[in-house]
């Protein structure tokens, strides 16, 4: 049986590169997918009026946020409405690197694995690319000493990171520039995480 996944995006005005992830979603090849967009943009309404102007082979769960919530709260009311047996967090200025990206990942969510890591790409202004996949003999390392990560985040932003609905760990919102490494070394002291070390998303 296939893995349903809950693509959440926590959202907050920047519409151009909102439509560019969205995009990257519609042209996806793997299909077993939802998406929940939470609005954090306040009283503007860009987003929502973007989203009613569009179509998209996929339905969208739109919720707006009665009051902006910040980060990482904002990432904790998109995930809370997931439905899927995955959740995949992609920020509104990431999106897919291939129309194969959660294909991969699907592909490695099976019995025994709680969480899956991607390799990825930053797009820089100039739209030159450079990749930050790491190897996956670094990856190891990592996962028996997850402190290495307070030096250097080395795996990357909440983007690349899918995991099950049913983990109850979430990101700490006290925290604010350490929230994702902090959450990583969380996960790897309790639960059994494979790494794909292709560029799966781009940033």
């Amino acid at each position: 049986m296939l893995p349903s996944i809950s693509i959440c995006i926590p959202a907050y005005k920047r519409v151009n590169y909102l439509e560019r992830l969205l995009k990257s979603i519609d042209s996806q090849s793997y299909l077993d997918f939802d998406v929940i967009i939470t609005d954090d943009s306040g009283e503007d309404t860009v987003v929502e009026k973007y989203l009613n102007s569009s179509v998209f082979k996929f339905k969208i769960q739109y919720f707006k946020n009665k009051t902006s919530l910040g980060s990482p709260m904002n990432w904790l009311a998109a995930m809370s409405h997931a439905k899927g047996d995955w959740i995949k967090i992609m920020h509104d200025d990431d999106y897919f690197s291939s129309i194969d990206s959660l294909k991969f990942f699907a592909d490695y969510m099976t019995e025994g694995i709680d969480c899956i890591f991607s390799g990825y790409k930053i797009v820089y202004d100039n739209f030159s690319l450079k990749d930050m996949t790491i190897k996956s003999s670094l990856f190891k390392r990592v996962l028996k000493n997850p402190f290495i990560l307070s030096a250097n985040n080395v795996i990357g932003p909440p983007s690349v990171l899918a995991l099950k609905r049913e983990i109850l760990d979430t990101y700490d919102t006290r925290l604010k520039w350490i929230v994702d490494w902090e959450y990583y070394i969380r996960l790897a002291s309790k639960y059994n995480i494979h790494y794909i070390n292709k560029p799966l998303v781009c940033v």
